[in-house]
């Protein structure tokens, strides 16, 4: 959990606003066990993504499909952040 917590201050630091992660493994600690030091300690989490999820929304597959909404942690507002970023590119 230290770990854990070390990256995660670094991710919010960094000025991160989503986590992504390669390794399914990874992904449940940044998920599942962050969602136990939330609920622990209060602190504000910083959700995370699996790689393949990202690639999913980047390709346009439907968040249903790529099992968005299992993630412990909330990330169903990661699509309106991708709008918000193809709106401030234009």
């Amino acid at each position: 959990m230290k770990l854990t917590r070390k990256k995660i201050s670094s991710g919010k630091e960094a000025g991160a606003d989503y986590l992504c992660s390669a390794c399914p493994y990874c992904h449940l600690q940044f998920d599942s066990v962050q969602k136990m030091m939330v609920s622990k300690n209060g602190n504000d989490p910083l959700a995370s993504v699996l790689y393949p999820q990202l690639l999913g929304l980047c390709m346009g597959i439907d968040e249903k499909t790529l099992g968005i909404g299992m993630n412990k942690l909330d990330i169903s507002g990661i699509t309106s952040f991708f709008d918000q970023g193809v709106e401030n590119a234009k």
